[in-house]
């Protein structure tokens, strides 16, 4: 079992966290279209114009990342009793890499996009402003749902949280692989169901939850 005060670390992490999930979502319904799917043309026009939403969004990413890989994993992992150590190790493992991953590649987004704003301005040829992002996704939105997956997975087995809290796991991975998928098929539309789905209902909900429960754990410590 993880220590009193990683359980409330975690906890307060988590609330936090469930705050970005809103700020994020809200953030990619304000970013321009033409910075999402667009090619180096169309998101300069656009980025040079409006670049905070997407800023915003990026900074979300990778805050929650932070929170993420340095206290709520290692707390969440910290519910589950000792005989659940391999699945919740395997879990765990695949989300601080997930996580990880995201985190370094918003951070990387964010410090190197003004220099290729300027060399494609300069004439170098820079056709996907967004170019890692394909496989990106597999680990911000496919690794962290399976991670979600098994939390919840086990929840109902172990009983260590509420059912309610369960089903909660369910919506955040759902909308998590919807993201995915839409990310994969060029489907915006998709793509933005899942962010509702994923960050507002279940991101949000899941972290509210889980910061409650962590509080709670470590008051009985």
């Amino acid at each position: 079992m993880a220590n009193k005060n990683l359980f409330r670390i975690g906890a307060i992490s988590s609330i936090i966290q469930s705050l970005f999930y809103i700020i994020t979502v809200i953030a990619l319904y304000f970013t321009p279209i033409e910075q999402i799917t667009g090619d180096m043309s169309q998101f300069v026009n656009s980025y040079t114009i409006n670049p905070w939403p997407l800023i915003v969004m990026s900074t979300s990413f990778i805050i929650l990342g932070f929170l993420g890989v340095v206290s709520v994993i290692p707390a969440t992992a910290g519910i589950f009793p000792e005989k659940d150590r391999g699945w919740v190790t395997i879990g765990k493992n695949v989300a601080l890499f997930s996580l990880s991953v995201t985190t370094i590649y918003f951070v990387w987004f964010l410090a190197t996009m003004s220099e290729r704003i300027n060399l494609f301005q300069l004439g170098h040829t820079i056709s996907n402003p967004h170019a890692p992002m394909n496989w990106i996704g597999w680990f911000a939105f496919g690794g962290m749902g399976l991670w979600v997956a098994v939390v919840g997975i086990l929840v109902l087995l172990r009983g260590v949280l509420p059912k309610g809290f369960a089903a909660v796991c369910a919506i955040k991975t759902l909308g998590f692989w919807l993201i995915l998928t839409g990310i994969v098929l060029g489907n915006i539309i998709i793509a933005e169901v899942g962010a509702v789905i994923g960050g507002i209902i279940g991101g949000a909900s899941y972290h509210a939850w889980l910061g409650v429960a962590l509080l709670r754990k470590a008051s009985k410590l």
